[in-house]
């Protein structure tokens, strides 16, 4: 037993790494994403059909099938991020939710982050189509109404958001940008390989930019080298989809050699005993705080990613 305790502890020497606390990152593959389309399609006729993609509490990434208009909404303390996985339709938002009166004596709305109502006045309307990534700021009224031809297909995502507009430390004053359109985003794309070498250069491993922009919150799009550096989020969880290419990402285990390079990130030199993604086109990953990672691809590999903040988890 000795021994074993002995040669235990020189592994652990050899090998310095950051103790595993996190949950395990959630994975979801485009495959997996087409068999909860053809679920919802299945399921008897209704305007909207919600199923959770992933959940990493308190958030839910949730598959949209939107066959029919479903009620205008307001999230007061919410913002919707929107992903159009397939079809297309028209977003409504701004102006005033139309409500109807309610009965003398009703209850009061039993969820207060959704008021729902009948339709949206004076609001602006923009078309979706497959590609598209908007996010909806809390307290806007907002109405999807599908296209006549096929069902609209969404990712949604919900954020807390208080109304500040502060960017987040480190980064200079942005100008929300709510809406890029899937050929925005090809351009992005092709604007990202060619910064690439001089990203590389600079010391970046990847090249990119805002997607979409609603401080705190930032969709950034990353083009990924060969090698992405091992890290962690210590305050912070990380959704990210893939837009093309494919690439693999060793998610859980521990940080070997880890150094932290400011209050809210760890690097290391590699992630140890890591479970390996293989990752494509259309795939879905949900990075908790604390979850090691670290991506790499022989090509293409262009990802969408943001970060939410999460407290790490009382003790059960």
């Amino acid at each position: 037993m000795k021994r074993i305790v002995f040669a235990a502890a020189l592994i652990l020497a050899a090998f310095p790494a950051l103790a595993q606390t996190a949950e395990p990152a959630l994975i979801v593959h485009s495959d997996e994403i087409q068999k909860l389309i053809a679920t919802a399609k299945a399921m008897p006729a209704q305007p909207v059909v919600r199923l959770p993609i992933m959940k990493l509490a308190p958030y839910i990434a949730n598959l949209e099938y939107r066959a029919g208009t479903g009620p205008a909404l307001v999230h007061p303390a919410e913002a919707e991020l929107m992903f159009v996985i397939d079809g297309s339709g028209t977003l409504t938002t701004g102006g005033a939710l139309v409500t109807a009166a309610a009965p003398a004596g009703a209850a009061a709305p039993s969820d207060p982050n959704n008021i729902a109502g009948t339709d949206i006045t004076g609001g602006t309307a923009v078309h979706l189509a497959k590609g598209d990534v908007t996010i909806v700021p809390e307290g806007t009224p907002h109405l999807v109404v599908p296209d006549a031809a096929a069902p609209l297909v969404l990712m949604t995502l919900h954020v807390r958001r208080s109304g500040a507009t502060a960017p987040v430390a480190g980064r200079g004053p942005v100008t929300p940008r709510l809406f890029t359109s899937a050929a925005e985003i090809d351009a992005m794309i092709a604007r990202a390989k060619a910064n690439l070498p001089a990203a590389l250069a600079a010391g970046r491993l990847f090249s990119g930019e805002a997607i979409l922009e609603l401080p705190p919150y930032r969709v950034g799009l990353e083009y990924r080298s060969s090698k992405g550096t091992p890290s962690v989020h210590k305050t912070d969880a990380e959704i990210m989809w893939v837009l093309e290419g494919s690439g693999t990402m060793n998610t859980d285990g521990a940080l070997v050699n880890p150094h932290d390079t400011n209050p809210a990130n760890t690097e290391g030199d590699a992630v140890g005993n890591p479970r390996v993604n293989h990752l494509s086109k259309g795939d879905f990953v949900f990075i908790p705080q604390n979850g090691p990672h670290q991506s790499f691809t022989d090509g293409v590999f262009v990802l969408a990613t943001l970060h939410v903040p999460r407290p790490v988890p009382a003790a059960k």
